[in-house]
């Protein structure tokens, strides 16, 4: 008789997804942060693994097992890389054991009852995808931009939050909740209007001044076809 957790799958699914996404911010963050310093060899064992926990934390969000398979597979080869290259064997430690038993907890989980999710429109997806993508940018490029023009790195450590709080308010844009667009614009907003008031050059540094335009017509023009639908 196969052995049961006291959770169901989806639940696992929607933590690991969330654990597995914030392990990609962290990774974006530390490899931004390496990128101008003497440590610059170890960014691509931070950055791709990063990149790949990010594209696969939605698949897992929605149960693909060989997602987490393929996330706890990624978690092992950053542990092994880094313990090549740096000889230091427990800096990553806790992210292929942390995945690895929620693979595990995955497959013991009860299967859950519950509906698949109804999408939004074609906008509200490449919406979301956008802001989704965004909020891993944000984290890879704030230790960068930050530390050249603000000074000490840890003036960027909020972009690992806001990262969070995108990749969040992405899932409800997903599903076509206009407050969360609107959340996403003031705080993409907020960001630009913070960091250019502490330096100008933030008020042309594309970075941080087009995903407010992109993600305000975005929300006008999700708010439009949902208005002509109606009608």
């Amino acid at each position: 008789m196969k052995a049961r957790i006291p959770f169901d799958d989806r639940t696992v699914a929607r933590t690991f997804a969330v654990v597995s996404y914030a392990f990609s911010l962290l990774l974006a963050f530390l490899a931004g942060a390496v990128s101008d310093t003497h440590a610059v060899g170890l960014l691509p064992y931070m950055l791709f693994p990063g990149v790949g926990l990010a594209v696969l934390s939605p698949f897992i969000w929605f149960g693909a097992r060989w997602a987490m398979i393929l996330v706890f597979l990624i978690a092992v080869a950053l542990e092994s890389a880094i313990v090549i290259a740096s000889g230091d064997w427990w800096f990553f430690l806790a992210v292929p054991v942390i995945l690895g038993v929620l693979t595990l907890m995955h497959a013991m989980a009860r299967a859950s009852d519950s509906q698949p999710t109804t999408p939004g429109g074609a906008i509200n997806k490449v919406h979301a995808g956008l802001v989704y993508a965004y909020s891993f940018a944000a984290a890879l490029a704030a230790p960068i931009y930050h530390t050249n023009r603000l000074g000490a790195p840890i003036t960027s450590s909020y972009a690992l939050f806001l990262g969070v709080a995108l990749g969040a308010m992405s899932y409800f844009i997903w599903r076509g909740a206009t407050w969360a667009m609107i959340v996403v614009c003031a705080l993409v907003t907020m960001q630009w209007l913070v960091l250019g008031s502490l330096d100008p050059a933030f008020w042309a540094n594309s970075v941080y001044s087009g995903p407010p335009i992109v993600f305000a017509l975005l929300t006008i023009a999700s708010i439009v076809v949902a208005k002509v639908r109606a009608t």
